[in-house]
């Protein structure tokens, strides 16, 4: 594999190599008081009114306030407690049926899930707590030829969306492209009855920034009140991980910008866009792949485990994403060092900007067996 050498490694507690996290770094992350999407699990998963889809430009921090004398005695407060993410790694041992995907244990999987994440025991009334029938819900899938969501997961999700009452006209799944969609075999639609689905093809809103570098979204997310993401878990030799963060190069003009030296700020300050920061309702991770495999371009499909993750948080999922990479690689004999040195920089950078945790162990996983 040509981005991978056999080599041990040292791991720290939280699976990343030692030397990729000094302590002090460690200790910052620990103190981290930001807000992120994994601060309330439930309340990202609440419904809005309808959002009137606008440009809106990258926002600039607010400067912080200078502090100012008193004549009281001040009280010195505690470092706030690390943010906490919640995952729900659920599995069925009948999801496949030779190499088919059983539509009816694809749904108990997302139910289980759904139920366990927003502690709501009923599964249909946890779907209709996420999404309400006016809702646009845009799904963003990975059609790419290196490794694409199964077709069936995201129907399985589409159909669960329109049991809560959303109509199948206004759930529209989505990538960059409506060849790549037909190739991996998405029934690409855009008008008449049903469920929609299309490839941005061009259809771009502009007014966003990234890094610097003025951005346009696809059409379908920017006009959206809701957002699912349906990312495949991948490693691959630009980033490390290919997962819930990256899934998003789908859905912006032009994502070679965002690799290289640029990857980093790339991949963080695309999640920070408000279309996709706030709208996003559900991360569904899909690592149902029976037999991890490598194709001739070093990505390589994780499977093995035939489990969904499911969560709110992108970079906790990316984080778990990671830890699961590592095992599916070494059961190939090679060197993880290279994806854990990209996708721990990334992460990181993701955590620092608010976007959710990187650390294990700040992430609790619920485990799920059907």
């Amino acid at each position: 594999m040509a981005m991978f050498e056999k080599n041990t490694i040292v791991r720290s507690q939280a699976g990343y190599p030692k030397e990729l996290l000094s302590r002090r770094q460690f200790l910052k992350l620990l103190a981290l008081g930001v807000a992120s999407a994994s601060s309330s699990m439930l309340g990202a998963c609440q419904p809005v009114d309808p959002i009137q889809a606008t440009a809106l430009p990258s926002q600039t921090p607010s400067p912080t306030p200078e502090p100012r004398p008193s004549s009281t005695a001040t009280v010195v407060e505690e470092s706030a407690p690390a943010k906490q993410a919640n995952i729900v790694r659920t599995r069925h041992p009948g999801v496949w049926q030779g190499e088919t995907l059983d539509p009816a244990a694809l749904r108990e999987m997302l139910d289980a899930s759904l139920a366990r994440l927003t502690h709501i025991e009923d599964a249909q009334k946890a779907w209709e707590s996420c999404f309400k029938p006016h809702e646009r819900v845009a799904i963003k899938v990975n059609s790419i030829i290196h490794g694409s969501t199964h077709l069936a997961l995201a129907l399985a999700v589409a159909e669960r969306l329109q049991d809560a009452g959303v109509p199948a006209e206004q759930i529209t799944l989505y990538d960059r492209s409506s060849q790549e969609l037909r190739n991996s075999g998405f029934p690409v639609s855009t008008s008449g009855d049903g469920l929609r689905c299309t490839g941005t093809d061009g259809q771009l809103v502009d007014g966003w920034e990234v890094n610097g570098s003025a951005v346009s979204l696809s059409q379908v997310l920017a006009e959206c009140d809701a957002l699912i993401n349906i990312p495949i878990l991948k490693a691959f030799s630009l980033g490390g991980l290919s997962f819930a963060m990256k899934n998003h190069y789908g859905s912006v003009d032009n994502p070679s910008r965002f690799h290289g030296m640029n990857f980093a700020p790339g991949i963080t300050g695309l999640n920070a866009l408000e279309p996709i920061r706030d709208r996003t309702r559900l991360i569904i991770g899909d690592v149902l792949t029976q037999e991890t495999h490598q194709d001739e371009f070093d990505y390589v499909v994780v499977g093995g485990t035939k489990a969904l993750l499911m969560g709110t948080d992108p970079v906790a999922i990316d984080s778990i994403g990671l830890q699961m990479s590592e095992v599916a690689l070494e059961s190939l004999g090679v060197n993880i060092r290279t994806v854990q040195a990209q996708a721990g920089e990334w992460l990181q950078a993701g955590a620092d900007a608010g976007l959710g945790v990187f650390e294990l162990a700040q992430i609790n996983i619920s485990e799920i067996g059907l």
